[in-house]
């Protein structure tokens, strides 16, 4: 019994201490946590980490990823030709009618478009060329969409193919 005396009387000296120094900590990190630099070391940190103690990714000779990451998006930025033609991020239709062309003739056997084309464009006949092209595809194609796009205005979504309807994937 008199180690659990002996342990609570010590608690009752240094809880102030504790508390003090949780609170002060809490205190430095909320500010610390908005300088660009800490975050900065801090992605840093975790890339290093994962990078450092991940297993190494198992590849599927069957299985292609095509990415486009910040240095695609920069890199046609910086092309006047590129960003003349394509614009801006999620890029053209044109361009993404002439992706799926392309991976088709390489021989893939189904895309998946990992973003959303959230609304209309404003060149009707992109839309148009990115549906020809979906429509000429005989491999499946998975693509993502919104439905509560403030655009639509409640009407439903547009045929995709002749007697074929987007459905909603939760």
């Amino acid at each position: 019994m008199a180690v659990l005396e002996r342990a609570v009387a010590r608690l009752r000296r240094i809880w102030p201490w504790a508390l003090g120094l949780a609170v002060a900590a809490v205190g430095l990190s909320v500010p610390a946590g908005r300088l660009r630099a800490l975050r900065t070391a801090e992605d840093s940190a975790y890339d290093l980490r994962l990078t450092s103690f991940a297993a190494p990714p198992v590849q599927i000779p069957d299985f292609t990823i095509l990415a486009v990451d910040d240095t695609t998006v920069q890199g046609i930025r910086a092309n006047e030709t590129y960003a003349r033609a394509w614009g801006n991020w999620p890029y053209a239709r044109s361009l993404w009618a002439r992706v799926l062309t392309y991976l088709e003739t390489m021989g893939a056997r189904a895309v998946v478009l990992d973003f959303t084309f959230d609304e209309q464009s404003s060149d009707p006949g992109q839309d148009a060329l990115l549906r020809e092209a979906v429509q000429r595809l005989s491999i499946p194609l998975a693509v993502g969409f919104s439905v509560n796009v403030p655009s639509q205005q409640g009407r439903p979504l547009p045929a995709l193919l002749d007697g074929v309807r987007l459905k909603e994937v939760r």
